[in-house]
């Protein structure tokens, strides 16, 4: 049993905590979207062909998978509802004062940037670094959640960041966002997405690495695990990414 409802009572059943919490669309804490949909319409699928993909008989990244429209549609617009609570919490600990140029690499539904032109000077500006088909849906998306001012300050830029370059000017950022991306690439990319990252960076920018990890013991935390685990299913050769690994790789770059 999963807990999702309490009873019976007098009032019959009813949402337990957490499902009010997370799972009902006028909380604050809404999560749903992303719950039903990436996990539970994506993922949940996925998970069914671990074993076949541990075996190497079955391939699959999320450039071919994002290839297809509606996968990609269904998990940007998803993730954007997790994303925009995730970036606020995010920027309240990276302030973003005297950031007047950001590079959101892998950025999604743009949701990061979107709240980053929020919360940021009034002069920051972003730019989003995504596979062509969810740079489609983060426009269309930015539409209906972002103000005319807002739309002007975050652009779209279509390309796989795995490739070798990048068509960003060397030395232009004051921040480089990498959320959710370090572990949805195969291992040896990572030190590429971390040069070019460098590479673009102002004397003194910073590149802020935001990702599900363990902690260096590998203990837990148990969730972090479970989500490298579900990443097997769209990047089998990845890493599974703790600080310590993350900080050896950034040396080396």
């Amino acid at each position: 049993c999963l807990r999702l409802t309490e009873g019976p009572g007098r009032l019959g059943y009813r949402n337990s905590p957490n499902v009010q919490k997370f799972m009902v669309s006028s909380s604050k804490a809404y999560y749903g979207d992303y719950l039903k949909y990436q996990i539970g319409r994506l993922f949940y699928g996925r998970m069914g062909k671990l074993v076949p993909i541990l075996r190497g008989e079955e391939h699959l990244n999320y450039s071919s998978w994002f290839s297809d429209p509606s996968v990609a549609s269904t998990y940007t617009q998803a993730q954007h509802n997790g994303s925009l609570a995730t970036a606020k919490a995010l920027f309240k600990r990276v302030p973003l004062k005297g950031i007047r140029q950001m590079l959101d690499v892998g950025g999604g539904s743009g949701a990061f940037s979107l709240q980053a032109v929020r919360m940021g000077d009034q002069e920051l500006k972003s730019i989003v670094l995504e596979l062509p088909k969810v740079c489609e849906e983060g426009q269309s998306l930015m539409l209906t959640q972002a103000s005319e001012q807002e739309r002007r300050r975050i652009r779209f830029v279509e390309l796989d960041a795995t490739e070798p370059s990048w068509p960003i000017q060397e030395l232009s950022q004051d921040l480089v966002l990498m959320s959710y991306l370090c572990g949805s690439v195969p291992e040896e990319l990572i030190e590429v997405l971390y040069r070019n990252a460098l590479k673009v960076l102002k004397p003194g920018g910073r590149l802020v690495v935001h990702d599900f990890m363990v902690d260096d013991s590998k203990d837990g935390p148990a969730l972090g695990a479970y989500w490298a685990l579900q990443h097997v299913t769209v990047n089998p050769n990845g890493l599974g990414l703790t600080p310590r690994l993350v900080e050896e790789r950034l040396t080396h770059s």
